[in-house]
């Protein structure tokens, strides 16, 4: 009983150290970097790059939004309405305010880091 359990340990052991050998003669896996930058600073740049131009559009066709907010209620006379489109005209220029302000912000934090 002990001879045949000692004959399935020492198969079992020998098979687990053929995969481990085999596993370690292969060839390796290599990865293309998808992002294209090596460093934080570089990826913080690459994401900030592709960032902004989406939302100075979408702050552009917040404004154009709010235009025609001000034109239709501006129509009807209907004061309410004017409010709420001031509420979208103010919160879009919020909003690309500190879009923009996030990328000063992250240039200046590089820069200060790059100094050190």
């Amino acid at each position: 009983m002990q001879k045949k359990l000692l004959w399935k340990i020492l198969l079992y052991q020998s098979f687990v150290f053929a995969m481990l050998v085999r596993g370690s003669l292969t060839y390796a896996i290599t990865f293309d970097n998808p992002v294209g930058s090596s460093n934080f600073p570089a990826l913080l740049d690459k994401i900030s790059g592709a960032i902004i131009p989406l939302a100075l559009l979408a702050a552009t066709v917040g404004i154009v939004i709010a235009g025609f907010k001000y034109i239709t209620a501006s129509v009807n006379g209907d004061q309410k309405k004017i409010a709420e489109a001031h509420q979208w005209f103010l919160w879009t220029i919020v909003g690309a305010s500190v879009v923009i302000g996030a990328k000063a912000l992250s240039s200046a934090a590089l820069n200060f880091a790059k100094d050190l």
